[in-house]
């Protein structure tokens, strides 16, 4: 059973604290590990992977040295109190006291495991690829400049830090501050290491003081593969806007998502997603998606898509675009026949799915009978507000896979992420992320 949250006291020092650590080490053997002959997860190649549960038991003997970067940009003043004698435990960790909202950072590259935000203290664990486990506690939980302890998200955790995230190196992952039982001692991030276990949740801490001592001193800036394809800021954000506005991105702005991106406040993936709901790519990306799934009841098909998104970033209007669409054969075989009556009927259940109201269908028969075009009526309802919020996350879909990978995304693709979306495993940045990450999208880009 996963423990209910990490038994850490930050108060510091006194008289009867005891150094277990200390004191076991005359009589224990101290073992270092050699990384060098070792496997990818720090252990002797061919090692099995421990499965007890061992997250309240402390190693106290072993000291090794895990490669990674110092988890707090600007230093602080460390206590080296790991293996402190509690009372009721020993503590876990190595406590690093310093100022609110310091950066955090990833010691190394992994996946987020375990992220807690609560009234009673945040913390964050990640498991290296090395299979080892890093955790970050007494996360922020106060508003800048505050000790209100009203916990804003924006402050406590980096952008992008959710279980299942994949985190590089270097990245941010949250903000120092005094959360759950720090309260009376000021900011600080109490760091742990933890061994490879079947259970990130029952892994035996170490001392991590050997690995702070050798740690690589960390920038305030994100590491070069953080933007990959490429290795800076730059060419990602020209190439976003290429691809999902058709024009070149103003210097303004390139210098203002450059800050956010390389100071780590705002991932690629958030980046792009910022892209695709902005009013640009949603009134044009994104409305004729709309329009497309409103008259046709199909997803666009590339050609189509990009020649009338050519059109509409030329200054035609949607609507144009929309009578157009109106005078095909496909949508003439669909409601050429009906009346308006009947016309309106198919339209509210082919768009939103549903009847309509009384009171909204006397509404456009009227509009209708008095001149406005079965066309004029589609946009109307493919930009309503209902209907963005019933296709935004298929929008979101295709409007990313089709500007970055220069194709449209299957109806099967589609349909299983937009499953995945509304089970919650999965997002537009998920996905932006997943095609960054492809042979296809490096090979398209050209980077």
């Amino acid at each position: 059973m996963e423990p209910t949250g990490p038994q850490v006291h930050a108060q510091p020092g006194g008289a009867a604290r005891r150094r277990f650590s200390r004191a076991l080490a005359a009589v224990l053997t101290l073992v270092v590990t050699a990384l060098a002959a070792a496997g990818p997860s720090g252990r002797p190649a061919g090692a099995a992977v421990d499965c007890s549960d061992r997250y309240y038991s402390p190693d106290l003997a072993t000291r090794v040295v895990k490669p990674m970067t110092y988890p707090v940009i600007g230093g602080g003043t460390r206590l080296r109190n790991y293996g402190d004698d509690r009372g009721d435990h020993i503590h876990a960790g190595e406590d690093i006291l310093g100022k609110k909202l310091q950066k955090l950072v990833a010691v190394t590259s992994g996946t987020v495991v375990r992220v807690k935000y609560a009234t009673d203290g945040n913390y964050v664990y990640i498991q290296g690829d090395d299979g080892w486990i890093y955790g970050y506690l007494h996360i922020n939980n106060d508003t800048p400049g505050t000790d209100d302890g009203k916990n804003p998200a924006q402050w406590a955790f980096g952008p992008g830090i959710v279980v299942g995230a994949r985190v590089s190196r270097g990245q941010l992952v949250a903000y120092m501050g005094d959360s759950g039982n720090a309260e009376s001692v000021g900011a600080m991030v109490h760091f742990e290491i933890r061994k490879p276990n079947c259970k990130w949740y029952w892994a035996q801490a170490v001392d991590p003081a050997p690995s702070l001592d050798a740690a690589t001193v960390p920038t305030d800036r994100v590491p070069a593969d953080t933007f990959r394809p490429w290795t800076a800021p730059d060419p990602l954000v020209k190439r976003q806007y290429a691809d999902f506005l058709g024009r070149p991105v103003s210097s303004s702005s390139l210098t203002s998502w450059r800050d956010k991106l390389d100071s780590g406040d705002l991932t690629p993936e958030q980046f792009v997603a910022a892209v695709v709901a902005g009013s640009e790519a949603q009134s044009r990306n994104g409305a004729l998606v709309r329009l497309y799934k409103a008259v046709f009841l199909r997803l666009p098909d590339h050609t189509g898509y990009q020649y009338w998104l050519g059109k509409v970033r030329s200054g035609m209007s949607l609507r144009d675009v929309a009578e157009v669409f109106a005078s095909s054969g496909e949508f003439r075989s669909r409601y050429g026949a009906l009346s308006n009556g009947d016309y309106v009927d198919l339209v509210y259940q082919n768009v939103l799915g549903r009847a309509p109201d009384a009171g909204g269908r006397a509404y456009w028969i009227g509009q209708l009978q008095s001149g406005l075009t079965r066309g004029g009526l589609m946009v109307q309802f493919s930009e309503s507000t209902e209907n963005k919020a019933r296709t935004a996350t298929t929008a979101g879909i295709v409007v990313v896979h089709d500007a970055m990978l220069g194709r449209m995304i299957s109806d099967d693709s589609e349909a299983t992420w937009r499953w995945k979306v509304a089970a919650g495993s999965a997002t537009i940045e998920s996905l932006v992320r997943q095609l960054r990450y492809s042979d296809e999208y490096a090979a398209r880009v050209g980077a």
